[in-house]
């Protein structure tokens, strides 16, 4: 860089920044000497400089307009230079360097917003003021942390004002406020604050986020809970997620998580934004019925909106038609069923038979096969799809009842003596036909609409409900080609005729 580019820059730099002199040339208490000097006194980022400048003084021409010195500005170009060069474009804050390059920042731009706040209020005031000095700076930073999710580095840069190796800067600056009407006192003031309570707003917020952030957040939670082994600040945690959303949306994979740990994943981050501890704890909240069913809808949307992509990214080159959300449901349900059993991380034992009570409850509202559950589908359920791959009998048969029937069929049919027969056949059969002529008995059911409840909208439907039923498990086939196997026993004089009106 050329001298003409340098003193441009130099003169561009006397341009942006008004100064206020706070202290002439003073020796202080610690025996550093210099001058204190607000810089851009009337700017939302004002800035407290100490400036090494003996000719600093009511006599000298630029002390008069507040203007640099030529001394001083080649002083603060070749600190900024350096700054810019070594640390990012931060001010670097020591004594080593105010004795190397005459300068150096004394306060960041919120503690000085307490200053500049407090000087321009008291020139707004004097007599024959003509301008009105901008004294809202602490308010708005505090608003702009907040809403940019910045609060930890303001307490940061407090916490390093306050320590020990701040001690000489911290002198420097309430001596150099002691001078103006107990300036200093209120100085001090501002910084003593209760940041938990400030950062609690972030919990407000975190109770309003959508259920993917949530699960999202819990996912970091657990991710730095075993990174680090010892306790975490969340709401600092809590603070870098919301501000890294601000950049890049928040990826959640659903099919990575299985029922019991989806909603354990949620009651984690409830339970930090509904008790509020001060470090991270693997605890689990109470979920609510409501709350679960609304969350077991997300879960279910997005395992088949994430399963459809991954069937299209397979690139399988036997297809000829593209993956339909139809084939994924099916997949997302064979999914779900290998990562039955998976429970949260650190589930207590009180917890844990709540939590396979949730996941028979969704399994079974899915049409998904579980260990644990008979295989009986509700009345209210019949109107959901039931698709989940049915390849192979089970190894200890579901023994149904007409009781059972009674979920499904009306009881108009359930209680003739017919419906007992059909029963009967069908438990004696399903030990011994093909997986055909077992789908053969649920296609011939299905057509005899008139002895459902609800009858469900498709075949592709029923399949499952009746071999969840009636405890034999086959893959499903369409009914073009079923039509084409003769059951073992015909079962159509068991079944009202459709044009025949039950009584």
């Amino acid at each position: 860089m050329d001298n003409e580019d340098i003193s441009l820059k130099k003169l561009q730099l006397l341009n942006e920044n008004r100064f206020l002199r706070i202290t002439p040339y003073t020796e202080f208490r610690d025996g550093t000497k210099g001058s204190v000097l607000l810089l851009g006194f009337n700017s939302p980022d004002s800035l407290l400089f100490l400036f090494n400048s003996p000719e600093r003084g009511d006599e000298f021409e630029h002390c008069k307009d507040n203007t640099l010195s030529p001394a001083e500005l080649d002083c603060f170009y070749n600190y900024r230079e350096l700054c810019i060069k070594e640390y990012d474009g931060f001010y670097h804050i020591s004594k080593e360097l105010y004795n190397q390059y005459g300068v150096v920042l004394l306060t960041g731009k919120y503690l000085t917003a307490h200053i500049a706040d407090f000087f321009c209020d008291n020139l707004n005031k004097q007599r024959n003021s003509r301008t009105n000095w901008q004294t809202d700076r602490t308010e708005y930073l505090m608003a702009d942390a907040l809403q940019t999710y910045r609060i930890s580095e303001m307490e940061e840069d407090i916490e390093d004002f306050l320590s020990d190796d701040s001690q000489w800067r911290r002198e420097i600056t309430l001596q150099a406020l002691s001078r103006y009407n107990d300036a200093d006192k209120l100085f001090e003031k501002s910084l003593h604050i209760d940041w938990l309570r400030v950062r609690n707003k972030y919990a407000d917020w975190l109770t309003h986020e959508t259920f993917q952030f949530k699960l999202y957040f819990a996912q970091r939670l657990l991710s730095e809970y075993r990174e680090f082994g010892k306790p975490v600040d969340w709401r600092r945690l809590l603070e870098n997620e919301f501000r890294a959303k601000l950049n890049d949306p928040v990826t959640f994979h659903y099919l990575d998580y299985g029922v019991q740990e989806i909603v354990g994943l949620y009651a984690l981050t409830k339970y930090h934004y509904t008790k509020r501890p001060k470090y991270i704890e693997i605890q689990y909240a109470d979920v609510e019925m409501g709350e679960r069913i609304n969350l077991y809808g997300e879960y279910r949307a997005q395992c088949i909106s994430e399963m459809l992509e991954r069937l299209k990214a397979e690139n399988n080159p036997l297809r000829t038609e593209f993956p339909t959300e139809e084939e994924a449901e099916i997949e997302v349900k064979a999914h779900i069923a290998k990562l039955v059993g998976r429970q949260p991380f650190n589930l207590p034992d009180e917890q844990k038979g709540t939590y396979a009570f949730y996941e028979k409850g969704f399994c079974f509202s899915q049409g998904i096969m579980h260990p644990d559950i008979s295989p009986i589908i509700s009345e209210s359920k019949t109107k959901a799809k039931h698709t989940a791959p049915q390849t192979k009998l089970q190894s200890e048969p579901f023994t149904p009842t007409i009781t059972d029937l009674e979920k499904v069929f009306l009881p108009c049919y359930t209680k003739i003596p017919e419906c007992k027969m059909l029963l009967n056949i069908l438990l004696e059969d399903r030990k011994v036909v093909s997986d055909p002529e077992w789908a053969r008995y649920a296609l011939t059911i299905y057509e005899c609409k008139k002895i459902f409840k609800n009858h469900p909208k498709s075949f592709k439907e029923w399949l499952p409900i009746f071999c969840n039923l009636f405890g034999r498990v086959v893959e499903y086939r369409a009914p073009s080609n079923i039509k084409r196997t003769k059951c073992k026993t015909d079962i159509t004089p068991f079944l009202p005729m459709l044009n025949v009106e039950l009584m």
